[in-house]
């Protein structure tokens, strides 16, 4: 039987090794982004098998995570009739671990697609230099910001952190609330600054950036580099008064990453019809797709 505890920081570098032999990984379940939202989730995991299992309270239960490590050398109709004698459900699932569970366990499980959690992944290069047809609106909105605003931009660091504070309690009372609630913004800003308030525990892997015009901060990004071809965007936020800046700041961003790099994963739309055309129209090159799998009594 799986013993679980609260996730913290002082297996981080374990977990994170199981982390790195996932076929695909999912920025849901990278140990800065657990970390981040543990306060909204309460993480618990649990070391076994040569995986780490992961769960939240979920509706009177728990909802599991897909296990991390490396899938290809597990036995699952044996670990999932251990683990799950009497059923459960997992969340979030990749493709390639969905896959093997279904083929392993069919009959044994219901699988089901999770459209708003697919993540976005997109190639470095293009979302630099902006060329073509396709991104004709969105270069015309970064090169406008750079001609109208006298802007800075700067790599954060710990001395930044709390002006950068101020600036997201800033935009919480100025930019319109979209289609997300005032409780789920409430809860991502506790996330942005459990971050922000821990950044040096954090670095080399978490990084960002940030732009200044008018002696003020006016956008951020907060990201993380993966591994050598991949980083992940976790925050992104810009004041829409300044024309082109939230098109400004994510292109900049990735010209001043320093160390070069192939793809950035850009997280899901969470369903949200503005934010899927958003992320849509920056033409992914491929997604993590996810599913839900329900396993049966």
């Amino acid at each position: 039987m799986l013993t679980f505890t609260p996730l913290n920081r002082d297996y981080r570098r374990v977990y994170e090794d199981l982390y790195h032999q996932c076929d695909e990984k999912t920025a849901d379940t990278s140990f800065i982004n657990l970390w981040a939202w543990q306060e909204k989730y309460d993480f618990e995991w649990s070391f076994a098998d040569g995986l780490c299992w992961l769960r939240h309270p979920w509706k009177g239960d728990y909802a599991y995570y897909p296990p991390i490590g490396n899938w290809r050398r597990q036995d699952w109709p044996v670990l999932i009739r251990k683990h799950f004698p009497t059923g459960g459900n997992m969340v979030k699932i990749p493709e390639t671990l969905a896959l093997l569970l279904k083929n392993d366990l069919d009959g044994e499980i219901e699988i089901s697609e999770d459209r708003a959690n697919w993540e976005y992944i997109y190639d470095v290069g293009r979302l630099i230099s902006l060329s073509g047809p396709e991104y004709s609106t969105k270069r015309k909105l970064a090169n406008r910001f750079c001609r109208d605003y006298n802007y800075n931009y700067k790599s954060i660091s710990q001395e930044d952190i709390i002006r950068i504070e101020e600036f997201q309690q800033h935009w919480l009372t100025v930019e319109t609330r979209e289609e997300k609630s005032e409780q789920s913004l409430r809860r991502e800003n506790r996330a942005i600054r459990r971050l922000l308030q821990n950044w040096n525990l954090f670095e080399p892997e978490l990084i960002g950036g940030f732009l200044e015009a008018d002696n003020q901060i006016i956008a951020y990004t907060i990201g993380e580099r993966v591994d050598k071809d991949m980083i992940m965007i976790h925050f992104e936020k810009a004041l829409t008064v300044y024309k082109g800046a939230y098109q400004a700041v994510n292109r900049i961003f990735l010209e001043n990453l320093g160390e070069p790099c192939k793809y950035v994963n850009r997280e899901q739309d969470l369903g949200l019809t503005g934010l899927r055309k958003a992320k849509s129209e920056y033409h992914p090159v491929w997604f993590v797709k996810k599913y839900n799998l329900k396993i049966l009594n």
